[in-house]
């Protein structure tokens, strides 16, 4: 992870079915339980190796929980019908019911708040549990989780609110920049758990995705899925350390940026940090030779300063356009880069 250039990990602690990947004593549903084979293992407890491993590497905790839970039976309650990803009963004719429910969930989130060391966010999926049918008393969850967490960032996905600090549009990255925290969650395959034969995204695909996220001020949280035996598959993992090396060199245009207007002008993506600005060049055309004079439109740099190209840290030739500026190429602007970035200072910075 941190040769990809990842910056924090979201783990999944339980999805909708329910199987708790943490130390529960809400639940038999869960991996240190005697009933799955892996409870005997020294490291049993995964998501407390995993939280740990990742926060010893200097990477921040994003903590997944559904709050739906199918295997609940104040969720999916015997002798009801089920018949969508909902609680199988009326919660208003049954208030008892969810209410052990809401105590379930509760006792979960608590577990996970004071068990495993410094969380960063709690990531809430599961977003038909709201009010008024699956109210969950979100209210009391978040200061709960707070207090044992103070600063904690919280994701009610897609229900809005005070609880949703961040919103999460899944698989797609919006059209422009937002006017609130956004992360976009993409596979790197086509699918969220492992599946055998999946068909990986390119490595220069997910920087052309992480570069169109971040020029629009949003993260990009990319979905892995490990197999049975909690390995990534090789290809994902050649694909991740690539990534990691365009980032090595040119990660300074990402991390910590920020939008920076027009945000995009045909092949270029704009973002800034500390007073600089960047001007993200994705290659399109595959392997070919960059043109041997590349044209920024949009935007230009402070007279008489220099333009560097960001992979080797030196400076470009340079000139004046009447829509911005243009830079002689060469040598330097290695074709097999997915993209080359230009970084240099703009008037009034």
């Amino acid at each position: 992870a941190v040769n990809a250039g990842m910056k924090y990990i979201a783990f999944t602690t339980k999805h909708h079915d329910g199987f708790c990947m943490f130390d529960t004593r809400t639940t038999d549903y869960r991996v240190t339980h005697p009933s799955c084979p892996f409870h005997s293992h020294p490291r049993a407890n995964i998501a407390k190796e995993v939280f740990s491993s990742f926060r010893r590497r200097g990477l921040a905790i994003s903590c997944y929980f559904s709050k739906s839970d199918w295997h609940c039976p104040w969720y999916w309650a015997p002798g009801f019908p089920v018949t969508d990803r909902n609680p199988n009963y009326d919660t208003s004719e049954h208030p008892d019911i969810w209410e052990k429910f809401v105590r379930f969930v509760h006792a979960q989130v608590e577990e996970l708040m004071t068990g495993y060391g410094p969380i960063d966010v709690l990531w809430l999926d599961g977003g038909q549990v709201r009010p008024p049918d699956q109210d969950i008393r979100m209210a009391e969850l978040a200061s709960m989780a707070r207090k044992h967490q103070p600063g904690l960032i919280i994701a009610d996905r897609t229900v809005g609110g005070e609880y949703e600090d961040f919103i999460t549009p899944e698989q797609v990255i919006p059209e422009k920049p937002l006017s609130v925290p956004w992360e976009s969650c993409i596979t790197l395959g086509d699918y969220w758990k492992f599946f055998p034969n999946d068909r990986y995204k390119s490595a220069a695909n997910v920087i052309h995705m992480l570069v169109e996220t971040c020029c629009k001020g949003g993260n990009l949280l990319l979905g892995i899925g490990p197999d049975a035996e909690g390995l990534i598959p090789s290809e994902a993992a050649s694909r991740l350390l690539e990534i990691g090396k365009w980032l090595k060199l040119n990660g300074e245009s990402i991390y910590g940026s920020r939008p920076l207007s027009p945000f995009s002008m045909g092949n270029v993506r704009f973002t800034s940090r500390d007073r600089h600005a960047y001007a993200i060049v994705l290659n399109n055309s595959g392997k070919a030779p960059p043109p041997a004079e590349m044209e920024i439109r949009g935007i230009e740099p402070q007279p008489g300063s220099e333009v560097i190209l960001l992979s080797d840290g030196q400076p470009v030739v340079w000139e004046k356009t009447p829509n911005g500026f243009a830079v002689l190429t060469g040598d330097r602007f290695r074709e097999d880069q997915p993209a080359w970035v230009l970084k240099f200072r703009v008037s009034g910075n």
